[in-house]
C-alpha cells in the first residue's frame, strides 16, 4: 500500500492507496496545514498510519517549488522559510521510499494517467485553491527544471495594475482567483461574508446573484491567463482542478469564452479545449500515489 498526500497553503490531504490506485477507507481525509512543524506533523502522519496499514513507499505532492532531487526550495503559502530536503529527510526517518513534487507537477502526473490522454499529447493542468499551480505535459513529457520553478502559471500577470500577489508582484492570476481574492470579492458586495471558495459553490448553486458574478469574474481572469499559456505552447486541452473548481458551469463557461476571445490559436480554429477533471479535489493526492506507484 502508499501513502498520499497532498499538501496545501490550507488543508492536507490524506490518502491510503492500494497498488491499482484505489483508496483504502477510511481515506481520503483531510487535516488542517499547520502554521508551524510540517516536517514533523508529517512523520507522525505517516507512523500513525503504518500502525494500520503496511506501507511500502509515500508520495507527497505540495504547494512548493521543488527540485528534481526532491528539495523544497520555497513556499508562498507554506511554513517553510528555507530549502529543506524535505523528502530525504522524510525517506531517513521512516525507512521507507519517499518522493515529493510539486502539487501542479503531479495533478499533471494524475491526468496523463487516468483521463486517457494521447501518449504524445501536449496539455496543461491548473490547479485552483488556497493558490493558484499548475504542471505541463509537452508531448507526453512532464516538464520540470533543476529550480523546480516551472510551470508556476498562477504567477502569469494577467493585469499589471492588479492586486498585490503574494509573490511581490502585481496582477497575478492568483491574487484575482486564489481562493482568498475570490472570497475577499465577494464579502465586499455581500451582506452576508464567508469564508472559504466551498461557501461561494453553495450559495451559487442556491441562486445567489453575487456567487454568479464572482464565478464569472474568475472564469474571465483564468481564461486571460490560460489564452498567454495558449499562445506559447499551443496545447490541445487546459484541465482545471482544485477547490475554486467546485465553482461550476459558470465558471467554466466564462473561462472558455475569455480563452477564446483572447488566445491567438481562434484564427486557426485550434482553440484548446478546457474541461473539469473528475473528482478534481483529489487529483494532486492521486499524482502523489503517481509518483511512486
Amino acid at each position: 500500500m502508499i501513502a498520499a498526500f497532498d499538501v496545501g497553503g490550507t488543508r492536507i490531504k490524506i490518502g491510503v492507496l492500494n497498488r491499482s490506485g484505489e483508496f483504502i477507507s477510511p481515506f481520503p481525509r483531510s487535516i488542517p496545514t499547520p502554521s508551524e512543524g510540517l516536517k514533523e506533523k508529517l512523520n507522525s502522519l505517516i507512523l500513525e498510519i503504518r500502525k494500520n496499514f503496511p506501507l511500502e513507499a509515500v508520495g507527497i505532492s505540495i504547494a512548493a517549488n521543488v527540485t528534481r532531487e526532491g528539495c523544497v526550495l520555497h513556499a508562498t503559502n507554506l511554513p517553510i522559510s528555507t530549502p529543506v530536503d524535505l523528502g530525504q529527510i522524510l525517506m531517513e526517518d521512516l525507512g521507507i521510499p519517499v518522493r515529493i513534487e510539486n502539487d501542479g507537477n503531479c495533478a499533471a502526473l494524475a491526468v496523463s494517467r487516468f483521463a486517457g490522454v494521447s501518449p504524445e499529447d501536449t496539455f496543461v493542468v491548473l490547479t485552483l485553491g488556497t493558490g493558484v499551480g499548475g504542471g505541463i505535459f509537452y508531448k507526453g513529457r512532464l516538464m520540470d527544471s533543476s529550480t523546480g520553478a516551472v510551470a508556476e502559471l498562477g504567477h502569469i500577470v494577467v493585469d499589471p495594475a492588479g492586486p498585490l500577489c503574494g509573490c511581490g508582484k502585481h496582477g497575478c492570476l492568483e491574487a484575482f482567483i486564489g481562493e482568498s481574492a475570490l472570497v475577499a470579492r465577494y464579502n465586499i458586495s455581500s451582506i452576508q461574508p464567508l469564508e472559504t471558495a466551498l461557501q461561494i459553490s453553495e450559495r451559487l448553486e442556491a441562486g445567489d446573484t453575487e456567487a454568479l458574478a464572482v464565478a464569472r469574474f474568475a472564469g474571465e481572469q483564468l481564461g486571460r491567463g490560460m489564452a498567454i499559456i495558449s499562445d506559447i505552447i499551443a496545447p490541445r486541452s487546459f484541465y482545471v482542478a482544485g477547490g475554486v473548481a467546485g465553482l461550476g458551469l459558470p465558471f467554466l463557461t466564462a473561462a472558455r469564452e475569455s480563452l477564446h476571445r483572447q488566445c491567438f490559436l481562434r484564427l486557426l480554429n485550434r482553440v484548446p479545449s478546457v474541461e473539469f477533471v473528475r473528482e478534481a479535489h483529489l487529483l494532486a493526492l492521486k499524482g502523489a500515489w503517481v509518483l511512486v506507484s
